[in-house]
């Protein structure tokens, strides 16, 4: 009988993909300058579902503080872009430790599609801040302005003046309005009306009586 073939060898077994390569490690920081500190950005950026405009920020910074257990206050959301929702953001912590644990806790979400499906694995940088710097004291408020001096009054000697005219002339106005009335009702025999007015025809007071006589009496002497 002719020779048999060998049977064709099986394929080899083909291997798992190569992990993707983790992100390059964050460039470090400078220098810090006095009154500056670090804190800590865990970065996580995750296709949510929904469109942009339904996206709620508040909601998802809530999620994350749930898986993460840092404060809503503390979260982030840097982007939004139609992906359905394509959505960078990070969680700031003060600790080198704080912010492995919540990378860690980040990491374990992606593997279960809680927060989305996340683009990359989430990593932690480094930032400088400085402290905010206090106001300037507030200067004292100027000293009170001495009130003003009272100047004493002075008099005006033509006040004085003024016065003494007016006061003059209302003592005049009497005897020349009763002048002048007297001499448009007695056609201006002022004298004769005086002397009658001013006489009587009395014989036992010689002092201004009338040196008249009648036949019952005649003043004195």
């Amino acid at each position: 009988p002719p020779p048999t073939s060998p049977p064709p060898a099986s394929p080899p077994p083909t291997s798992p993909p190569p992990p993707s390569p983790s992100p390059p490690p964050p460039p470090p920081v400078p220098p810090l300058t006095p009154g500056s500190f670090v804190i800590y950005r865990v970065t996580l950026s995750a296709v949510y579902p929904g469109t942009v405009e339904t996206f709620d920020e508040d909601a998802y910074k809530q999620l994350v503080s749930d898986t993460t257990g840092v404060s809503p206050d503390d979260i982030v959301v840097t982007n939004t872009q139609p992906a359905s929702v394509l959505v960078d953001s990070y969680a700031e912590v003060s600790t080198k430790a704080q912010a492995q644990q919540v990378e860690d806790d980040l990491i374990a979400a992606c593997a279960g599609d809680v927060l989305g499906d996340c683009q990359q694995t989430p990593t932690t940088i480094e930032v400088a801040v400085s402290t905010p710097s206090s106001p300037p004291p507030l200067s004292p408020p100027p000293p009170p302005s001495p009130p003003p001096e009272e100047q004493p009054l002075i008099k005006d000697d033509d006040d004085d003046n003024i016065g003494l005219v007016g006061l003059v002339a209302l003592l005049l106005i009497f005897p020349v309005a009763f002048a002048i009335y007297v001499a448009i009702v007695y056609r201006g025999r002022v004298g004769l009306y005086l002397r009658w007015r001013t006489t009587h025809s009395n014989p036992y007071i010689r002092w201004r009586c009338a040196s008249r006589c009648s036949s019952s009496f005649c003043c004195a002497g």
